[in-house]
This record gives structure tokens, sequence and C-alpha cells, in this order.
């Protein structure tokens, strides 16, 4: 098995990105401000016939980080989703729950949020 961990910015306008076979992404989605713009980035360096997983939230009406941040999303739809990354050319997406992290809130409560794994596939 040949696997390299890389740690880039999706946002790497000069072409820098390898082309890799699997992405992986656990709880980074809904930092990223343009998620059309994330989808077809990790569409563009997929090989033919590869694969992403993101974990990420389902949505919700805030509460997940302390400090709330216009940058951050309260999670996303997963039928939204699903238009995003099928319109920048991923095929056979797939949802599951994935887990719910029980997290305390500034105000001292405590709150599930739910958190999905999509899969979906690169092809032509």
């Amino acid at each position: 098995m040949n696997v390299k961990v890389l740690h880039a910015s999706l946002e790497d306008e000069k072409g820098r990105l390898p082309a890799a076979d699997v992405i992986v992404s656990s709880m980074t989605l809904h930092h990223i401000p343009d998620t059309v713009k994330a989808a077809r980035a990790l569409f563009a360096v997929l090989n033919p016939k590869g694969q992403i997983a993101i974990a990420d939230l389902d949505e919700h009406d805030g509460g997940f980080h302390s400090v709330q941040d216009a940058n951050v999303h309260n999670g996303f739809n997963r039928q939204a989703l699903q238009k995003v990354f099928f319109s920048a050319g991923f095929r056979k997406i797939e949802f599951c729950e994935a887990y719910t992290r029980r997290k305390q809130l500034a105000d001292g409560r405590e709150r599930d949020f739910k958190i999905f794994l999509m899969t979906a596939r690169k092809s032509f």
C-alpha cells in the first residue's frame, strides 16, 4: 500500500496539489467558506475513478463552535451538499450517519451534533 499524508490548501491556485486516488476529510468542510469551489478543487485533483470520503456536521442552528465565525457553516443539508458535489462531477454520492458528538455549549448545556460520512467517486 502506498499512502502519503498531505497537508495542503484547496485554494492553491498554482496547481501544486498532487493527483490522488483517495481524499479523506474529517470535520474540515464546514470551515471552508466556498463549498462549491472546494468540491471542484477536490474533483480536479482526483485521478480517474478516484474516491472521496468526507465526514462533517449535519445542518444545525449553531453552537458547535463556541465563537461563531462568519466563514464557518452550521453543518450541511445532505441533499444540498449532494447537489454541490454532483455539479462538480462526482457520482455515486452516498451518505450514512457516522457519529453523534455530545458537546458542551458555551452556556454549559450539553447538545448532540450528528456527523455524516459522505462518499463519492470521480467518474467520466
